[in-house]
């Protein structure tokens, strides 16, 4: 392959094979920093765009701020910058295809029927998103230094070479380590420093490490032959020796040298076409050469809004430094000349009069050497001509600024426009002051703070913008999400749950989602999730009714296996219940009931480890059978639960001994037997008032009250999730709310679904593990080692429902904070702005904002409480307007970033693809059909069928067929066959 990129440049270029490309090595395999063949240095960086929106408030301030600080930096020669930006849709399906290969892989490792599902949201996304990538390229050359330094350096460098014996050069086609003047390294850092620095204080940068510079380089040459697996030959890299010798030289040692990284970087040969074109590989390349700038300068904002995102377009900024070098070649008006281009209908007195007014700006604003080239292309010379009109009129348009095409050499033009390959490029220069120039910079696109994630949302002006889950770029994982009723709400949180089920985690493991739920809308979700697991794991995704009987009896005393007492986290929870449920109906709180309430819990655990309840046969028949299989020898009156329990244990029959720890720990039932018994409570408490009556004797009565009240309070536990990982508990029949005992009602079953969700969230092998008996802590350990690492979620959808209870929206709370150690991701969803508190909202890291409201009040409620920006509010308003069948669902996304100098504020959509609007739906039929065709042809293919036969749903249809069935089948049976039947060849194949 050298060898005939060697021909090629050999035959091609004006002088000599190295003309294109001017670069020679690197500084150093972990540097920074590559080598120019006259031994300058070059940086690339990653100009990665804005977290937040950039409306005309931040725009104008950060112009101002860029202006006052390069000003600083720009006025000394010997440095250029080049800031570049493409826009390309073609290249879409590469940024999107790390996301997707990591779900995939999660996929594999899970044997979930989701690959179909994977690989539409990769062909979809393809093609509603257009990539986006920018760089700034920053060069020192000797011009940086005085002409007695830099003539001290050629020496140093030249007598450095001899001294090895080997010459500045010497191989011709290799990479050669002695061409750097190294008096510039300094220089060159404290110069990129100085960019990083003002160019961070506006937008994202990224400075790029050698190894990774090249590889953009390498991609922006020719997308198609690029790879991310590409690897550059450098310095510190194994050499590989070659018997081939291109050059002609007998000295020359180019076959004991790493490759040039021109022969690298450049896969194929360009070639000059009709038209001024340049095809390379599968594409051909028009260039475009600004000679004149814009007589109008106009923010880089108007140019991309101006260009169609199907056409693919290249823009290169280079400003060279060097104020008085600039100001020097406004004085001659021979250049004033060349510079604007000028026609026969200007006069002397028009060109002196340009030179002078530049000369009076130049009093107060730095003059800047600019070049700006630009590039288009397409897959024919006919796209590529139909492209270049198109963009022709674009830049015209862009503040009237002049542009040409090439005319001399194309292949120049086009290499002109990429990063950091020419030395000059073939653009004419023109004098600019600073001011305009920096309105032409790409620096206020929008930017993801993820490259990667399973979340993946759109910008408004279909920019990919993925969204990772669990990262460490946010120190806690804590959602709120705000949208009225039919705003996508529930879309959104199965999207959401779904990219964490697809994000891959430490230990190959489905991750443990519980969704608390007023209705059926997540009971759904979780039986799509059932469909996509294989048969031997769908119990791991159920779906529960919690009800308020003694049948569905939930007991917030339990502990884990093995706990006289409770962990020190879930002591928290208890107290937060019991003194919510001892709270009469109506009142907010009660004075030294949280006290009392306790001071109770603890010595109830302490007076049933003391003195043991007692074990009785016939009480569940699961561990009697499981006793008299081990022979177990109960000694009357004298057996304890606690005893079962470490039988059981000590037997490896953890299932049976944790049904027997149910009826050992304490139950509300037992309240009042220790509070009237308990010295300590007693002691402490026993003159306390609420309400001129003995505190005492109110809580005797509210207990009393609540085990009569809720049943589901009243017995040992008997409702279990088992090993469910994915669960959805439905609130419907229990938290319907509107009188001060239906609010109690709803908090306190909130409450105890959070228990039965969440018990096993927060552990934490450091801190679970010294609470835990000895005897028990091998079994714990085992357990907490294989759940290190994998993803905890716990939704509260219909949030609004807890709006009114103190009790609950204080757990809440806890579990925000006590998320943060344990790694549990908090969900809370609510069709009310005003149902977020502000220490909730101080405390999330992601908000979603989905919906403006209705009318200023709601608008100033939202601004209020979430404070989002002003270009944010300018765009929430005018993005923001419900689901669309084009864009989907839009939201504002507020995001805090650990160790960012922003947040995250950015209007984004999220369109669902065609198999994950089925995947997620809703709507009853459509469920009951995905069900029924996913148990006789597996999920996957009943969502390849289903989302091309009945793209919208099948409801619709359903209701017209059912109008004139006649038949005896179930409907959905009869469409189902009818639909597999069409598709029979396909499946068979």
């Amino acid at each position: 392959m050298f060898e005939s990129i060697a021909n090629f440049l050999s035959s091609t270029m004006k002088t000599g094979t190295y003309d294109y490309c001017n670069l020679e090595s690197v500084e150093g395999p972990d540097s920074d920093m590559l080598v120019t063949k006259e031994g300058g240095l070059v940086t690339l960086m990653e100009l990665q765009g804005s977290y937040s929106t950039y409306g005309s408030n931040r725009y104008d301030e950060s112009i101002l701020l860029a202006f006052e600080r390069l000003s600083g930096v720009l006025d000394k020669p010997g440095f250029k910058i080049d800031f570049v930006f493409v826009r390309d849709s073609e290249s879409s399906a590469m940024s999107i295809k790390p996301s997707i290969a990591a779900m995939l892989n999660s996929v594999k490792r899970n044997n979930l029927a989701l690959t179909s599902l994977c690989k539409n949201k990769y062909q979809f996304m393809a093609k509603r998103t257009c990539a986006e990538r920018a760089y700034i390229v920053i060069t020192t050359t000797a011009g940086a230094m005085s002409s007695y330094a830099t003539k001290a350096a050629m020496k140093d460098r030249v007598d450095g070479a001899v001294a090895e014996g080997l010459g500045i050069k010497p191989g011709e086609f290799g990479q050669s380590t002695n061409t750097i003047i190294r008096s510039l390294v300094e220089l060159h850092k404290g110069f990129v420093n100085n960019i990083e620095e003002i160019m961070g204080a506006i937008t994202q940068v990224n400075t790029c490490k050698v190894r990774e510079a090249l590889s953009i380089i390498k991609r922006e040459i020719a997308p198609e032959f690029y790879t991310p697996d590409w690897k550059p030959y450098i310095e510190g890299d194994k050499l590989l020796l070659s018997n081939d010798r291109y050059s002609t030289n007998k000295n020359d040692i180019s076959h004991a040298m790493h490759p040039s990284l021109a022969f690298q970087l450049f896969s194929t040969a360009p070639e000059v076409v009709e038209g001024n074109l340049v095809e390379v590989g599968e594409n051909f390349y028009s260039p475009l050469l600004v000679d004149m700038p814009a007589h109008d300068p106009k923010p880089f904002q108007e140019l991309f809004d101006s260009i169609d995102k199907n056409i693919p377009w290249r823009i290169k900024v280079s400003i060279e430094t060097g104020h008085e070098i600039a100001l020097g070649k406004v004085s001659s008006k021979h250049t004033v000349a060349s510079l604007l281009k000028l026609t026969a209908k200007f006069n002397n007195g028009q060109i002196q009069k340009a030179a002078d007014d530049l000369q009076e700006l130049a009093k107060n604003e730095v003059l800047t050497l600019c070049r700006i080239n630009f590039c288009t292309w397409g897959k024919s010379k006919r796209a590529a001509l139909q492209n270049k009109a198109m963009v022709i009129q674009a830049i015209q348009s862009w503040g009237q600024t002049s542009v040409i095409e090439e005319k001399g050499d194309p292949i120049e033009g086009w290499l002109s426009s990429l990063p950091a390959i020419m030395k000059k490029e073939v653009s004419p220069t023109f004098v600019v002051p600073l001011g305009d120039i920096i309105l032409t910079l790409p620096f206020t696109r929008p930017s993801s703070p993820w490259k990667t994630g399973a979340m993946l949302y759109r910008t408004v002006d279909e920019k990919l913008f993925p969204v990772g889950l669990g990262t460490s770029k946010q120190t806690s994982w804590t959602d709120l999400t705000y949208a009225p009723m039919g705003y996508g709400k529930s879309f959104k949180l199965a999207a959401d749950n779904t990219a964490l089920l697809l994000t891959p985690n430490a230990q190959g493991m489905l991750p443990r989602i519980g969704i608390l739920d007023v209705g059926f809308s997540s009971a759904n979700y979780v039986k799509f999730i059932k469909e996509a697991l294989p048969m031997n794991q769908k119990h791991l995704a159920q779906t529960y009714t919690m009800e308020n009987t003694i049948d569905h009896a939930i007991n917030p005393f339990d502990t884990p296996l093995g706990c006289r007492h409770p962990l020190s986290v879930d002591k928290g929870f208890l107290d937060n219940i019991m003194a919510l449920l001892l709270t009469p109906a109506g009142t907010e709180s009660v004075e030294k009931l949280g006290e009392l309430v306790s001071a109770l819990t603890r010595q109830m655990y302490i007076y049933f480890d003391e003195k043991p309840k007692k074990y009785d046969i016939g009480i569940d028949l699961e561990v009697d059978a499981k006793l008299q299989a081990y022979n177990f020898t109960q000694k009357e009156g004298r057996t304890s639960w606690w005893s079962v329990v470490d039988f059981l244990h000590s037997h490896g029959e953890y299932h049976h001994a944790m049904l027997a720890q149910r009826y050992a720990v304490p139950t509300l039932t037992d309240a009042t037997k220790v509070l009237n018994t308990d010295v300590v409570v007693k002691d402490v408490f026993g003159k306390s008032k609420a309400n001129d009556e003995s505190l005492m004797n109110m809580l005797s009565t509210m207990i009393i009250s609540a085990t009569d009240e809720y049943k589901v309070l009243s017995a040992p536990t008997r409702f279990d999730i088992g090993e469910s990982r994915i669960v959805s508990l439905d609130l419907q029949n229990v938290a319907q709310g509107g009188s001060p005992s239906a609010d109690k009602m709803c908090a306190i079953m909130y409450m105890l679904g959070r228990f039965v969700l969440a018990k096993e969230y927060y552990r934490k092998k450091e801190t679970t593990l010294p609470q835990i008996p000895e005897a028990y802590r091998a079994y714990h350990a085992e357990r907490l080692d294989k759940e290190a690492g994998v993803p905890r979620k716990l939704c509260y959808d219909e949030f609004h429902r807890t709006a009114s209870v103190k009790q609950i929206r204080e757990q809440v709370l806890r579990d925000i904070r006590e998320g943060r150690k344990y790694a549990v991701h908090i969900s809370l969803l609510s069709q009310f702005a005003t149902d977020f508190d502000e220490e909730m909202v101080k405390a999330a890291n992601n908000i979603f904002i989905m919906s403006k409201g209705n009318g200023n009040i709601e608008l100033e409620e939202i601004i209020t409480r979430f404070s989002p920006s002003v270009d944010s509010i300018r765009a929430l308003t005018r993005h923001v307007n419900g689901p669309s069948p084009v864009n989907g669902s839009s939201m504002l996304y507020i995001g805090n970033i650990k160790d960012s100098r922003e947040r995250v504020e950015q209007v984004l959509y999220l369109t669902l693809s065609p198999k994950e609007l089925w995947a997620f739906s809703t709507v009853d039929e459509d469920n009951e059909m995905r069900g029924r065709m996913a148990d006789r042809i597996g999920l996957d293919n009943a969502l390849d069928i289903l989302s091309s036969e009945f793209p919208k749903g099948i409801k619709e249809y359903i209701d017209t067929r059912a109008a004139e069935y006649e038949g005896e089948a179930n409907l959905f049976e009869t469409i189902a066959s009818e639909v597999i039947d069409k598709h029979r060849q396909k499946l068979a194949a």
